[in-house]
């Protein structure tokens, strides 16, 4: 996975180690958003969801998500630090 620099022109309120993280993740999912069928099963898992579970679900895959962001953040740190040796 080639992992995107810093960019503080464009995201002038995230850290350092947060853009990279977050610009790989909306690079996946806008390649993702690609396929039509993983879009459409995703809105027809989220319509078939009860109304009162949405929020909560969506409070759940967040979490998730922010653990995933944490080891991207941390793989492109070593990275960084191995390519200074």
């Amino acid at each position: 996975m080639k992992l995107p620099l810093k960019d503080r022109d464009t995201i002038p309120w995230m850290s350092r180690r947060e853009i990279p993280a977050i610009k790989a993740v909306l690079s996946a999912w806008r390649k993702l958003r690609r396929n039509k069928v993983n879009v459409e099963a995703s809105r027809f898992y989220v319509r078939a969801m009860p109304l009162e579970q949405l929020s909560e679900h969506a409070e759940l895959n967040a979490r998730r998500i922010a653990g995933s962001l944490e080891e991207i953040a941390a793989i492109y740190e070593r990275l960084r630090k191995e390519a200074r040796r």
